[in-house]
């Protein structure tokens, strides 16, 4: 059996982080419209999937152990379940560059915003520093006057059939939010 707690333990470590990080397709176009961007947006969906060595998840299990990928798709979805900590959260963009996100239950966290049109990117501190863990640059997907989407990737290399070599595993996770 292969010893999958390092991914599951980094699918739960990424489930706390309280903002996003991505990669974009570099597209502009009507579904990025930078004014758009103050106000205050609520979850909405949000979307998991994961990779080895830049091959799907599920496919890389089916060849690794000879199962069935059908065998191992409800870990997957749970491992999407357990990072999905966005239910209920909002996130209120201000002009003057000031950003509150705030979940059920804990206490609202302030932060800065920066909106790069020409690269998409969105820059969020949410600490006092501007290097670290409180700082987080996402790609976004698409801005609307109603719809932001925003996706964020992480990953991790070690050996995860203990083979001998490093593997990739990278989580990507996609989020809308409405206005």
């Amino acid at each position: 059996m292969y010893k999958l707690a390092k991914p599951f333990l980094f699918a739960c470590l990424l489930g706390s982080v309280v903002v996003f990080t991505s990669c974009n397709d570099g597209d502009e176009g009507d579904d990025f419209v930078a004014a758009e961007i103050e106000g205050t947006w609520s979850f909405n969906s949000f979307d998991f999937s994961a990779t080895i060595n830049g091959t799907d998840f599920l496919k890389w299990w089916a060849d690794e152990t000879g199962q069935a990928a059908s065998e191992f798709e409800g870990e997957l979805e749970a491992w999407g379940n357990e990072i999905n900590d966005f239910e209920g959260m909002s996130i209120t963009f201000n002009g003057n560059g000031t950003v509150i996100s705030s979940y059920p239950g804990e206490p609202e966290e302030e932060g800065t915003w920066v909106l790069n049109e020409s690269t998409q990117t969105l820059t969020l501190n949410f600490g006092s520093g501007s290097t670290g863990d409180d700082v987080v640059e996402l790609d976004v997907v698409t801005l609307t006057s109603s719809a932001l989407v925003v996706s964020f990737d992480e990953s991790d290399e070690f050996d995860i059939n203990q083979d001998g070599s490093v593997d990739v595993m990278v989580f990507l996770v996609t989020l809308g939010l409405v206005k």
